[in-house]
C-alpha cells in the first residue's frame, strides 16, 4: 500500500482502475505518481518538468484546477537499485522543501 503525506483519505487515487492512475499531462499511465495538495495525481517528471519551465521562485499551478501546489506526495516505492526512482525523489523533497510551509531540517 501506497503513504501519503496528506491528512485526507486518498480515495480517488487509490482505485484500482488504471483509468484512475493517467496522467492528465501526457495522457499515460502515471509513472513516479505524484499527488498534489489538491488531490491530482500526475507523473512526477511531467509536474517536475513544468515546474522547471515555469517560474522556479514559485510554487507551480495544478494544470487542472490551478490551485498553487505547495506539496507533492510520491505515491511509489524508492528502489535501492533504481538510480531514476532516487533522482526524482530528490527533486520532489526539493520541490517540497522549497513550497511546502514546513521548516526546513
Amino acid at each position: 500500500m501506497y503513504t501519503s503525506c496528506h491528512k485526507e483519505p486518498l480515495q480517488p487515487c487509490m482505485s484500482s482502475s488504471r483509468r484512475d492512475w493517467l496522467c492528465p499531462v501526457c495522457l499515460q499511465t502515471a509513472t513516479f505518481p505524484v499527488q498534489t495538495n489538491c488531490g491530482h495525481l500526475f507523473c512526477a517528471t511531467c509536474l517536475l518538468t513544468y515546474w522547471k519551465h515555469g517560474s522556479w521562485l514559485d510554487a507551480i499551478s495544478c494544470p487542472l484546477c490551478r490551485q498553487k501546489v505547495s506539496e507533492l506526495c510520491n505515491l511509489f516505492k524508492e528502489s535501492r537499485s533504481d538510480q531514476q526512482s532516487k533522482k526524482v525523489l530528490g527533486e520532489i523533497t526539493d520541490y517540497n522543501k522549497r513550497y511546502s510551509g514546513a521548516p526546513w531540517r
